[in-house]
């Protein structure tokens, strides 16, 4: 009884989160969503960010990747490029620990 009450008190508790999270979000497809960028001492506002990508990412001033996909994939985007390529592996490595075959003549068990 116990682990079903910790059980529906985490479920709750993602819900809530999830709920919350969700009432911060910007309008959808609003283009006009602006937020600080700090450039030197100073703020500045941007409309976007794929435009600051853009603009930056031809350029070798930052980057120097060979052309502006490798720069918003590797450079600007790194972390969340790791973050997905860590969920892959888990995934395939949860799927394989599933679906793999035990041995007749496994004495360690």
């Amino acid at each position: 009884m116990k682990r079903k009450a910790i059980g529906i008190s985490a479920v709750l508790l993602i819900f809530g989160i999830l709920v919350g999270g969700s009432f911060m979000l910007h309008p959808f497809g609003a283009p006009d969503y602006t937020f600080p960028l700090k450039q030197g001492d100073s703020f500045y506002q941007r409309t976007a960010t794929d435009d600051y990508y853009i603009e930056r990412g031809k350029t070798t001033e930052e980057s120097a990747s060979a052309n502006i996909v490798a720069a918003v994939l590797f450079d600007y985007r790194g972390y969340d490029t790791l973050g997905e390529a860590t969920v892959l592996f888990t995934a395939v490595a949860g799927a394989t620990a599933m679906f793999r075959r035990e041995r007749k003549g496994d004495e360690n068990e």
